[in-house]
């Protein structure tokens, strides 16, 4: 097995070192205390926040014996996290999607048929609506486009 040469900055090893001995590094003392006031640090800041929640506790107790209303909120929390309020909610506005976006383009079909704009500009309807100008010029282009697309497909259509 040939050895390879050491850097220039390296004394080459002896045969005789072990590996463990190469990683091997001095313990520095300032390194050691350094270490120290951090976890000592951690650890008063732990008791500390350990500290500020039993004092919290403490005062939800007091407020919910005073107080009804902030007694029947965090009933109500519990209650609502016991029954899964959360999935339950979800679920709901998902029903509530899946209903009311088909009813909506229901409703706004018939009320195209039952009061059609007539001969009315676009403008002017989008107006009346209550639209706001950027909402104005979306109706515009796309009353344009629906003016156009049924002209192109005819004229393609005759050639």
């Amino acid at each position: 097995m040939t050895e390879l040469p050491a850097p220039p900055d390296q004394p080459p090893e002896s045969a005789n070192e072990s590996r463990t001995d190469r990683g091997a590094q001095t313990l520095d003392p300032g390194a050691l205390r350094s270490d120290a006031a951090v976890t000592g640090r951690a650890r008063s800041l732990s008791a500390r926040a350990v500290r500020t929640r039993e004092h919290a506790g403490r005062r939800v107790e007091q407020l919910r014996t005073r107080n009804e209303l902030v007694d029947a909120a965090f009933r109500a929390g519990d209650l609502d996290r016991r029954r899964a309020g959360s999935l339950l909610s979800g679920g709901i506005a998902f029903r509530l999607f899946l209903w009311l976006l088909p009813a909506a383009l229901l409703v706004a079909g018939a009320i195209g048929l039952v009061q059609p704009s007539g001969s009315a500009q676009p403008d002017h309807v989008a107006h009346t609506l209550g639209l706001g100008a950027s909402a104005v010029a979306i109706v515009r282009q796309a009353t344009k486009q629906s003016h156009e697309a049924p002209q192109l497909c005819w004229r393609s259509a005759s050639h």
